[in-house]
């Protein structure tokens, strides 16, 4: 994470350089960004998990569950956008199908469009409540639930997830 304060007191946050690691990991470097975390209308369900054996052993050797910690890691720390994304792979991570890995690979890609994209604490401004919720409305095609985040800030946050610059 690179941490820097301009003349203003304010505090920037950027994670660019672990950004480019994991998208190089998975030589996603060059790819074109997109502009969602996750495809228009996705529907996963338990339906698109494996149950061939050798569907299964052959998942096996995919880095599934390495690309979504990564990712996961980059959401704590930085990308509270791709909060929803991250909670919907994660509810599969025990037997991910093609779909699921399709769609962790489409947030890595929209990772790309965002790499420069950082946090900056605004010095001497009050604090401010703010409160986001996301949901998918039914999205579970087997028991018609919905995934929901709510996410809550009380801080001096002024501006979140814009390009980073540098003072």
């Amino acid at each position: 994470m690179k941490i820097t304060q301009n003349d203003n007191s304010d505090v920037i946050l950027s994670q660019k350089a672990y950004a480019q690691y994991m998208l190089s990991r998975f030589n996603m470097s060059h790819c074109i960004s997109l502009l969602t975390p996750l495809p228009p209308r996705i529907l996963l369900s338990m339906d698109d998990c494996l149950a061939i054996p050798q569907e299964i052993n052959k998942m096996k050797s995919t880095p599934y569950c390495e690309a979504l910690g990564l990712l996961m890691w980059l959401q704590v720390a930085m990308h509270p956008n791709l909060s929803f994304t991250v909670n919907i792979l994660s509810c599969f991570s025990h037997n991910p199908g093609k779909p699921y890995w399709n769609t962790l690979k489409h947030a890595l890609v929209y990772v790309k469009g965002t790499i420069d994209y950082g946090i900056t604490y605004r010095g001497g401004v009050s604090l401010n409540l703010v409160g986001y919720v996301d949901s998918d409305y039914a999205g579970c095609k087997v028991s018609q639930t919905s995934f929901s985040h709510i996410s809550t800030n009380c801080s001096t946050i002024h501006t979140v997830l814009k390009p980073a610059q540098s003072p």
